[in-house]
């Protein structure tokens, strides 16, 4: 009984972490879902790639590493990346020259932040939320101080920044010191801010929007549209990041069971996966699934990585790996080539129908006999398949007129012998 009993929770453990694509996760309103203790998840070392899993029509791969502990992730309009290393306060700028997905040049901007949580831009200028304010990058310009955050009774982080519908403000989200958060409009020209939305659910961890459409928030456990009844997952377990339908322009190709869908990192005890999550008029309208896996171990108790930060265009959908700096990158894998093969078609078999030539088209037709007596002229006629061969009946016929006429010439002569002696 005791063996059994093992085996059973090991088999429950095991499937929760090392769910595999398109698996469905479990959420607090599941009957079967059980009960997540509290605790924090152990970093480990010495995990790779090899151990993360997604679906058969996606590929995974590695754009870029050595970034730090990333907090944030933003998208400029030419495919510019960049990212927040929310440890050293350094921004990287990285270009992709070739836009496939690989990342050729990786610059640090040459000042840094404190604590920087918060990532968007809009035209050629770059915003950057740290613990202290918010502040607009022009190129080839020093910071300038957008909006003051001492005074906004912010817990200090994570201040979470999207540009606006119309690129002409920006949503700050914050995390009030008495665990509600805020969702506020900041005006780029001005910096005055004004307040859209708050709730006491808790901790603010991530924020999204698209365009004319609601704003989705993720505090705590739960995850939903402001206003709405949220979607809730196990205790400890929580949304750092996510992506709307509709937010982002979509690769080519890409999956379309994954249309409608919200993409999101959860993280947590049992959780270290991108999940997707099916909606419909704005809602949530199914279970979420599993859209890559791996990060964790077997034990479910440590994971040598965790998702984050994610944007997505035509090169495909980038998310960080917080823990490892490093930048991941899902994109359909390619169609198949047609392949081409040339044939010499001299080197062909004949078509079923078509009649078999005796000579090339430019060659003259001649036959040569060394038949003597016999002649083959112009008014001869060999069709198809015709053939002279020795042996043949024409020869044999010539042979046996010979003999003949030579065993009559003998006996014509013995005849002459017999009369003259008979004389």
């Amino acid at each position: 009984m005791r063996f059994v009993l093992s085996l059973g929770i090991f088999t429950l453990l095991s499937s929760t972490s090392w769910a595999a694509p398109w698996d469905i996760v479990p959420v607090a309103t599941d009957d079967s879902a059980r009960a997540v203790s509290v605790r924090s998840v152990q970093r480990q070392r010495g995990g790779t790639s090899n151990d993360l899993r997604t679906l058969p029509e996606l590929d995974l791969t590695q754009s870029t590493q050595g970034l730090g502990q990333i907090s944030a992730i933003a998208l400029s309009s030419d495919g510019t990346l960049f990212t927040a290393d929310k440890n050293t306060g350094r921004i990287w700028s990285l270009l992709d020259r070739g836009q496939d997905g690989k990342i050729d040049i990786r610059r640090p901007l040459p000042f840094e932040f404190d604590h920087p949580t918060g990532l968007a831009v809009i035209d050629d200028t770059l915003y950057v939320a740290d613990k202290n304010a918010v502040w607009a990058v022009k190129p080839e310009q020093s910071p300038q101080e957008l909006a003051s955050l001492r005074s906004a009774n912010s817990s200090g982080e994570p201040h979470i920044l999207l540009a606006g519908t119309y690129e002409d403000h920006l949503l700050l989200g914050l995390t009030t010191q008495n665990e509600s958060y805020r969702v506020l409009r900041l005006d780029i020209t001005t910096g005055q801010a004004s307040l859209i939305g708050e709730d006491q659910q808790g901790p603010l961890s991530s924020l999204a929007r698209r365009a004319d459409s609601d704003i989705w928030s993720s505090a705590e456990n739960r995850l939903g549209p402001q206003g709405a009844t949220p979607l809730e997952f196990n205790t400890g377990q929580s949304i750092s990041s996510l992506i709307l339908p509709g937010q982002y322009t979509a690769p080519q190709d890409w999956p379309r069971r994954l249309n409608g869908h919200i993409i999101a990192a959860q993280t947590g005890p049992d959780a270290m996966r991108l999940i997707a999550i099916p909606t419909e008029f704005g809602n949530v309208s199914g279970q979420p699934r599993v859209l890559l896996d791996g990060f964790m171990n077997r034990s479910n108790r440590s994971a040598w990585g965790s998702p984050g930060p994610m944007v997505m265009d035509k090169r495909g959908l980038f998310f960080a790996d917080t823990d490892n700096g490093t930048l991941w990158r899902l994109s359909p894998k390619p169609r198949p080539q047609a392949k081409i093969t040339i044939v010499d078609t001299a080197d062909l078999p004949l078509a079923p129908n078509q009649e078999p030539s005796l000579t090339q088209p430019d060659e003259e037709f001649r036959i040569e006999s060394t038949i003597t007596g016999t002649s083959i002229d112009s008014t001869s006629t060999i069709v198809k398949p015709s053939s002279i061969t020795y042996g043949s009946k024409l020869i044999q016929d010539y042979d046996e007129k010979k003999a003949a006429e030579e065993a009559k010439k003998a006996e014509e002569e013995a005849e002459k012998n017999r009369s003259k002696n008979r004389r």
